[in-house]
């Protein structure tokens, strides 16, 4: 698992957060079954930004917790079978 993580703004949270995502998201994809390589971007961030972001990309003029961005529409969580068939 690859992990691009960032993290902006005036606040910085007293955690190890770099290395408490990576273990969460390695978690996840075992409890998933995940069988591939798996590529995350995390950026920690402003409400201010988060905001921009939904305002830009999903027309909501809030911030909001979470704004994700897959690269790949599941029909089935944890169904990967239809991946051997893409390039």
């Amino acid at each position: 698992m690859t992990l691009q993580f960032e993290e902006e703004g005036e606040i910085t949270l007293p955690l190890a957060c770099e290395t408490l995502a990576k273990e969460v998201i390695q978690e996840a994809l075992d409890h998933t079954g995940c069988p591939y390589e798996a590529e995350v971007s995390l950026l920690l961030t402003t409400d201010e930004e988060i905001r921009r972001m939904n305002k830009e990309f999903r027309q909501i003029d809030r911030a909001t917790d979470v704004l994700s961005f897959p690269m790949v529409d599941y029909e089935e969580a944890g169904a990967f079978d239809f991946l051997e068939e893409r390039d």
